[in-house]
């Protein structure tokens, strides 16, 4: 089957990606930094959303291993902020 764009669809197109907002992952690693990360994380979510307008963003925390709380910390604010994602 062969498909064939009109050039309305092409202009519709090439619109919506003049129209794109940037895509920006902030990154955080996290290495026992159980009594600093909800106030980091607070802080550079603070920032983003000031720049909603801009960005399409997200944060993900990596924790490297954490002999300390950082690990259930970093789940909860997942949980809790729809743009935080964690990986350990």
């Amino acid at each position: 089957m062969i498909t064939v764009e009109t050039q309305q669809q092409q202009e519709l197109t090439l619109e919506g990606a003049r129209h794109r907002r940037p895509s920006v992952c902030i990154i955080l690693p996290a290495y026992n930094e159980e009594a600093i990360i909800e106030d980091n994380v607070s802080e550079v979510l603070v920032y983003m959303e000031s720049l909603e307008h801009l960005y399409d963003w997200h944060i993900l925390i990596v924790n490297d291993g954490s002999g300390d709380t950082t690990r259930p910390l970093a789940d909860k604010l997942a949980l809790k902020h729809k743009r935080v994602y964690v990986t350990h």
